[in-house]
């Protein structure tokens, strides 16, 4: 069942949210891979998850039911400060895993 959620009264609403506008960034696409030693003040902590769908030797997966897996581990990576490439609602940027020396994609 669902529940009618009331919109709060506009005496509710502070001053400050009031002023805040919706902004659609125009951000310039860089097709190219940056060079990452230059970004070295770019770096950020992140956690990186992965969801995986477990499969036992000699059986078949179960897709009403599949026994999903995740993984998670803390790295540090290096954003690109320019897209790559851009959709209707996001935008995908380079990353560098600094811990793993590895290169990667990501949208936000």
């Amino acid at each position: 069942s669902f529940e009618k959620v009331e919109k709060p009264d506009e005496s509710d609403v502070s001053t400050k949210e009031k002023d805040i506008k919706e902004e659609i960034l125009e951000l310039q696409i860089i097709k190219t891979p940056p060079q990452w030693y230059s970004l070295g003040s770019l770096a950020m902590k992140a956690t990186c998850h992965t969801w995986y769908i477990k499969k036992d030797m000699n059986a078949q997966i179960d897709w009403r039911r599949p026994h999903i897996r995740d993984t998670s581990f803390e790295t540090e990576v290096t954003m690109s400060p320019f897209p790559f490439s851009a959709g209707a609602m996001r935008y995908a940027f380079y990353l560098h895993d600094r811990s793993f020396s590895e290169s990667m994609s990501h949208n936000v």
